[in-house]
């Protein structure tokens, strides 16, 4: 009944169906063009899908599929053990092809989400040097519309928070546990993402940081502009995002740990910085982000009462720290 080249390409990527669902079919009155249009007012449905690796279950909305176009109000959808509430959804298959989908509060394990990004061949070499361990993100609303063959034309907005999420970067021994962080994300542009970052609560190690800021996120990459405050941080902490002092990257040299796709500016805060059997405290530092490393200008850190500002250049297996101590002239 229907002759669509990518419809019946796309049905084909549904491996398993069942459910029930309660509609009306309608096959148009013209015998050389029949149009078919067919409306459901409740469904449960369960799927696997090959775009999705994991079970999708559908339940309640509304749906309505004529000619090239879907759509779906009001649904509940389960994937895995994540779950989108009132999702909605628009679909056009034609030539062009447009997407449309929102949804109200939902909760996706971050696990799951990996997963499926990990299909996605454009974002699945910068997932390589992440283990991802836990994780919940919670959403109040999200949206996300764009053409539906190019991917990186979509626009996306959401807000929500990040609760429990854990992973570890082939760079470092230690993980990292995002213990809270509330974010929002806009449209900017034709196709970036203003994502901003707000209440967080952040461990490395013994270390005990709060991130705040912005970035603006491309199909090229993200450019940073935020502030980082740390309680302490070690210079084996630092060590490890050269890749060394026991990190995995250390002993895999043939492994790209480096965040080539992030750049900007991070002003950092810091406590307490030990290095060796020194201590500077009230350490006040600027981070320079570049494709192929970063820079550390500290303007302020306090030894024995002496002001030493130095500068930290960190690259891939290459660390070099000079300092310049300030004398009372």
């Amino acid at each position: 009944l229907i002759d669509n080249e990518a419809f019946n390409k796309e049905l084909k990527k549904v491996v398993y169906l069942s459910g029930t669902a309660e509609g009306r079919l309608v096959i148009g009155e013209q015998l050389n063009d029949l149009q078919v249009t067919v409306s459901v007012n409740s469904a449960q449905v369960f799927a696997e899908y090959t775009r999705i690796p994991y079970p999708v279950v559908l339940s309640g909305g509304r749906y309505l599929f004529h000619s090239t176009r879907c759509v779906v109000d009001q649904v509940h959808a389960r994937i895995g053990v994540s779950v989108l509430r009132d999702l909605s959804l628009g679909l056009d298959w034609s030539q062009f092809g447009y997407l449309e989908v929102s949804g109200g509060s939902s909760q996706l394990k971050v696990r799951e989400l990996v997963g499926w990004l990990e299909t996605i061949d454009s974002v699945q070499p910068e997932l390589q040097s992440l283990d991802f361990l836990d994780g919940t993100i919670s959403l109040a609303d999200f949206s996300i519309k764009g053409p539906l063959h190019e991917m990186q034309q979509w626009q996306y907005g959401f807000n929500g928070k990040v609760e429990q999420l854990g992973f570890r970067p082939a760079v470092l021994s230690e993980a990292v546990w995002v213990d809270t962080m509330r974010f929002a994300a806009e449209p900017a542009g034709a196709s970036d993402i203003r994502f901003q970052v707000t209440d967080s609560h952040i461990r490395w190690d013994a270390s005990r940081m709060q991130l705040s800021g912005n970035a603006r996120i491309s199909a090229n990459g993200a450019d940073v502009d935020a502030d980082l405050s740390i309680d302490e941080i070690t210079g084996s902490q630092i060590s490890q995002l050269a890749g060394l002092d026991g990190s995995d990257a250390q002993t895999d040299k043939g492994r790209d740990f480096w965040p080539r796709w992030l750049e900007g500016v991070l002003r950092v805060d810091s406590g307490r910085f030990k290095l060796g059997n020194l201590t500077f405290t009230s350490v006040k530092a600027g981070v320079i982000l570049h494709p192929d490393n970063m820079a550390v200008k500290i303007t302020r850190a306090d030894l024995c009462g002496i002001s030493v500002p130095s500068l930290l250049k960190i690259s891939p297996w290459n660390l070099t720290f000079s300092a310049e101590p300030e004398t009372a002239g």
